[in-house]
């Protein structure tokens, strides 16, 4: 699996069977499901996904879907981690896609299931975070991490 075949944008592979990043188009949809993916996690609430229907291009696909719904920061909850992390964790979901617009998003729910879930300390979270793509939401997580769930 090469992050780079896939090219969705700001894609990454912080983990092994997983990739991180922006939107994929339904083109990259056809050729993660070629490339031998099995799972695409969409982060983006349904009111963000107004040109196309990503879980029926999906689901055509013969890929497995799964929404967690993360509205910008307030999104940024325990429940959500713990929903990423049981797809994570599964590996016969693997290899996946997990996605937001950008990939800020899929970053920073990683930090928190790093922490709040993998019981990783603040700095390695965030370490995590960054590796998965988060970028603006970084001054969130670490309050979220210093300070407890929002």
């Amino acid at each position: 699996m090469d992050a780079a075949r896939i090219e969705i944008p700001n894609a990454r592979q912080p983990f092994e069977g997983v990739v991180t990043g922006g939107q994929p188009t339904p083109a990259q949809l056809g050729a993660a499901q070629g490339a031998g993916f099995k799972t695409i996690v969409n982060l983006r609430p349904d009111t963000e996904m107004t040109d196309w229907d990503e879980a029926d291009r999906a689901r055509a696909l013969g890929l497995n879907y799964v929404n967690i719904p993360v509205a910008g920061a307030g999104g940024l909850t325990e429940a959500n981690a713990r929903a990423l992390a049981k797809v994570v964790n599964d590996p016969d979901a693997r290899p996946m896609i997990v996605h937001c617009g950008s990939g800020n998003r899929v970053g920073a729910l990683f930090a928190l299931k790093a922490a709040w879930v993998d019981g990783e300390e603040t700095e390695r979270a965030l370490e995590i975070g960054h590796q998965a793509g988060l970028t603006g939401l970084e001054d969130r997580v670490r309050s979220q991490l210093e300070h407890g769930p929002a």
